[in-house]
């Protein structure tokens, strides 16, 4: 229902207010004229928005792409019909006051042009993470995405090897990887076998067993790592799940967990992070709201080893990045009354 009440919400802001009239417009004339075309258009659209509301992801606007253009349609004869009952001029006064409408109600929200905040935190990891590191993610929109553009069209950082967690799942991600990576590939060549012939399964349409699959799956990206690990950094995401990588310990180092094998207390050096520019919509807040957890993750980490002036200075940066954050007050609160 969430997918529903946001496409409703925000079919004002991909077509205005008024242009939402004229697809009623439409619908009325199509069912006038023609009944099997109006019959077809609003089962597609119903049928398009019910099964693409199933769908638990961010980037589910592309998922309603035949709503949109059945929308269009109803909108073109809605406009093409009304000229027969009132002014044509009127009509198209009409129709040019809907397309300003429509820019000035979405241009504050659509303009990205002061949002820095996915590049300045994927160069942060990228410039803090050791040299050769393998980082293992998912942050898809946040980092992985505009990593592989730093990589390979700035250059930028080329030695250190991202892996997407849930693009594993695809036996062409895996191809990809071993062109780019054949070492990482090879090491793990057993493993890789083993989940490939379950994924080959899945990929088409035989019977499989979902808990086999996941168990290959695990084992191969754990196999990464301790194939790995005695030769490079390893970072997971804090996203990641606790069955990967379970035998080390996590160690929040800018905004990714380093993997050790002790459990010794890390060092690491934080300049601090800038917030440059604020925009407001949910992937901007998600993101803060990650940056904000890392950080709040090494306070507690130099807390836990009695690092206090350590833990003091990033619960403060917490803070003074997000003022609101409780979490950041109430672990501040703890280290200056020394508790």
């Amino acid at each position: 229902m969430s997918q529903i009440s946001y496409y409703v919400s925000t079919l004002p802001e991909n077509f205005g207010y008024f242009s939402i009239l004229f697809a009623l417009i439409g619908v009325v004339k199509i069912l006038k004229f023609d009944k099997k075309i109006s019959r077809f258009t609003i089962i597609a659209f119903i049928t398009c928005v019910l099964i693409s509301s199933n769908y638990d992801i961010h980037d589910i606007d592309a998922y309603f792409l035949v709503s949109y253009f059945i929308l269009a349609v109803w909108i073109f004869h809605g406009m093409t019909y009304l000229p027969s009952r009132i002014p044509k001029l009127f009509v198209v006064a009409f129709g040019i006051v809907c397309i300003v409408s429509t820019i000035g109600f979405n241009f504050k929200k659509v303009n990205k042009s002061e949002n820095f905040l996915p590049e300045k935190y994927t160069l942060n990891i990228l410039n803090n993470v050791k040299r050769n590191a393998i980082v293992i993610s998912y942050q898809w929109d946040y980092f992985v995405s505009p990593a592989f553009y730093f990589q390979l069209v700035e250059g930028i950082r080329k030695d250190v090897v991202i892996i997407d967690k849930e693009l594993l799942r695809r036996s062409w991600y895996i191809k990809q990887l071993e062109k780019n990576y054949p070492w990482l590939i090879q090491k793990s060549s057993e493993e890789v076998n083993s989940f490939l012939i379950e994924l080959y399964k899945f990929e088409h349409n035989l019977p499989y067993d979902p808990m086999v699959i996941e168990e290959k799956f695990i084992k191969m990206i754990n196999s990464f790592i301790d194939k790995n690990i005695e030769e490079r950094p390893v970072y997971v995401g804090i996203e990641i799940e606790p069955e990967i990588g379970r035998k080390y310990n996590r160690v929040p180092e800018g905004f990714m967990f380093a993997l050790y094998k002790d459990d010794d207390y890390k060092d690491y050096n934080f300049a601090g992070f800038e917030v440059r520019g604020r925009i407001y919509n949910k992937y901007f807040d998600k993101l803060l709201n990650l940056i904000v957890k890392m950080i709040l993750n090494r306070g507690i980490y130099e807390f836990k080893h009695s690092k206090r002036d350590k833990a003091k200075f990033y619960f403060e940066e917490a803070l003074r990045i997000k003022p609101e954050s409780v979490e950041a007050k109430l672990w501040l609160e703890r280290v200056v009354k020394g508790g």
